[in-house]
Parts: C-alpha cells; structure tokens; sequence
C-alpha cells in the first residue's frame, strides 16, 4: 500500500522549494513502522480533545487515502484525520520518529508561507522537494515520513494571509490550515498544524529518485 501511495501521488511539478533537477519518480527502498508509544498516546490524547471541542469540522480530504485503502480506512474522518507526507532526511527521520515533531524548528529550513507551524504534504514529490539524502551509507537514500495527522476544522488559504490566520487561531476557530497552492498557482496543497499533538510519525520511508 505504501509503495503504491508514493507512486500515486507523485506529480511532475516542482515548486520553488525544490533544489537541484525533477525526478521522474520515487523508488521505494524500506517501509519501517513506528512503534513509540509515548508519542503515540500524547497524538490520542491530541485527538480525543479535538473531538471533545469539535463538534462537527467542515469536511476535506487528501489524495493519499484511496491508495492506501484498507490503512485509511482507521482514520477519524470527521476529524479531518489523513496520512500525509513529511520530507527530511534519514537521520532526521529517525529523530522525529523517536522524539516528535519540534514545533519550535518549524520553517527553520525552508520558511513558513501558511504560519509557524508543521507542514506536511498529500503529493509524495511535494515532500520530496524538503527531503535531503543522507550520509554514510545512506548516501543517496532520501527520507518521507508518513504520518497520521489530525486537522481538525481547517482555514483554506490560497495566499499568505498572516492576519486572517492569527485572528483565527487566537480565538480557537480553526486547528490547522489547508495552504492551496494548487488552486491558485497550479503546484500542491499543504496541510498545516500547529501543535505537536496533532501529528504521529507512523512510517519510516526510505527511497530513492528516479
């Protein structure tokens, strides 16, 4: 399933994020499932307060979930709950997949167009373009990870717009924004969440381009 949802959502369009030559696709090398029970019971408890505050979200959706199938099929969709693509490298990978995300580096690498916050992706050659090959033996390996990440109610943007987004979030009307560059420029759509209890590394992806 993953290596099928890799291969599905991966488009040829880059963005100016991408450093160096497009890829003609992704090449599955190990899928490793994460198994840290203290990150997974902060993400629970993340979730169980969302739906203890949300009484109903305005619906969306990621293009990774066909593909996955019967893996998604576990997801709290009236949550806005989707497995979605995170690019780093294998060392940051594995980093994260023991400790979290640390919201206090967001955008540190490659800036914060939809808010400080954790950005992840539907499209595999969208994270692909924040992946870094590693070092050692891991040269020439890139890393994704794919991780559960819990929306919530969502604020649609197809620009910057910092006013909008802190007026929203200081009064507790949104939990995450859709940055949707695809309807305004023709490139991706990023999924935005700004709490650490928003998001559970499930999968270790290790790959390389084509």
């Amino acid at each position: 399933a993953i290596e099928g949802a890799l291969s599905a959502t991966f488009r040829r369009v880059q963005t100016r994020d991408r450093k160096g030559s497009m890829p003609s696709g992704l090449r599955l090398m190990s899928a490793h499932r994460v198994e840290n029970s203290r990150v997974w019971s902060r993400y629970r408890s993340g979730l169980e307060r969302l739906r203890s505050t949300r009484a109903t979200c305005d619906k969306e959706s990621a293009c990774t979930t066909e593909p996955l199938g019967p893996m998604a099929q576990a997801l709290e969709g009236s949550l806005n709950e989707f497995y979605l693509w995170h690019g780093t490298s294998p060392t940051g990978a594995l980093g994260i997949s023991e400790g979290g995300f640390r919201l206090d580096l967001s955008g540190s690498s490659t800036g914060s167009m939809f808010g400080e916050g954790a950005y992840f992706a539907e499209c595999s050659s969208k994270a692909d373009e924040y992946a870094q090959q590693g070092e050692g033996i891991y040269v020439g390996t890139y890393a994704l990870l794919l991780c559960r990440v819990v929306c919530g109610q969502m604020l649609r943007l197809t620009r910057p717009n910092e006013k909008t987004l802190k007026e929203q979030l200081g009064r507790g009307a949104i939990d995450s924004v859709l940055g949707d560059r695809e309807a305004s420029v023709g490139t991706y759509r990023e999924f935005v969440v700004f709490q650490d209890t928003q998001v559970y590394p499930e999968f270790v992806i290790l790959y390389g381009r084509g």
